[in-house]
């Protein structure tokens, strides 16, 4: 019984509800007719098939937003449409430096996954990405400016509206659930739980017997897992790429 337990958490933990991205460029998408009428007609779906000639890759049919219609959608503020339209900077928090969002995730990324999470309760949508390969970034609302932290898709998946996220380390071997929270633009993440190795278990940091930790898992009411809205950036490919540099 404690190993099916254990072997239950452990899969929902690694169980991301982040779909794999499709790795697609402009040129693997040909994109529907769209009308910015309204949010429902402007809408595209993509309609690429298979062609053996050229080598391009159909993508998973699915809606896709732009830009305008996605702040409209996720009730995002104009500072957030100026930062995902790379028309303001953004504060990356990590490395203290201004950056366009272009720039920080990939540089010529052009299609991603969007979220909107109140990570501080405060009534005001913080915005996740999640580009194609294993980064996650969190963009965050203060005073006008947007911060943004960068995670490894490992690190933070499963993200749900209120904050809460899985981990896992070392192959698995370590692994946990944590809440994402802010103080204003500082980042001041909650570890819930977590089991290392299957033979040591925490909640709040505080080691605490099997029998203990299984009860408070078994307890635990998770909140739904935030909506993933396919996002077609409009970004460029910047000079440096262009050049090979």
């Amino acid at each position: 019984m404690r190993k099916r337990i254990l072997a239950m958490l452990l899969a929902a933990l690694m169980l991301s509800n982040m779909n794999a991205c499709h790795q697609v460029t402009n040129d693997d998408i040909q994109e529907g007719t769209t009308n910015n009428s309204s949010v429902a007609e402007d809408l595209s779906t993509n309609n690429t098939q298979n062609n053996s000639e050229n080598n391009e890759i159909a993508p998973i049919q699915e809606p896709t937003y732009t830009t305008q219609i996605l702040v409209e959608v996720l009730r995002l503020s104009s500072t957030f449409l100026m930062a995902l339209t790379n028309e303001q900077q953004i504060k990356d928090v990590v490395n203290d430096s201004l950056t366009y969002l272009n720039n920080f995730i990939v540089g010529s990324i052009a299609y991603a996954y969007v979220s909107a999470l109140d990570l501080d309760e405060n009534g005001v949508n913080d915005v996740l990405v999640l580009e194609c390969g294993d980064k996650v970034i969190v963009l965050k609302e203060h005073e006008g400016k947007v911060y943004a932290w960068q995670f490894r898709h490992t690190a933070l998946y499963n993200i749900k509206v209120d904050g809460t996220y899985s981990w896992s380390d070392q192959a698995g071997k370590v692994y946990g659930t944590d809440k994402l929270q802010f103080d204003g633009y500082k980042k001041n993440p909650i570890e819930l739980y977590r089991v290392e190795y299957n033979e040591k278990f925490y909640i709040n940091e505080v080691e605490v017997t099997e029998e203990t930790f299984l009860a408070y898992v078994q307890n635990q009411e998770f909140a739904e897992i935030a909506t993933q809205y396919w996002w077609k950036t409009d970004f460029e490919t910047p000079d440096y790429q262009m050049n090979g540099k």
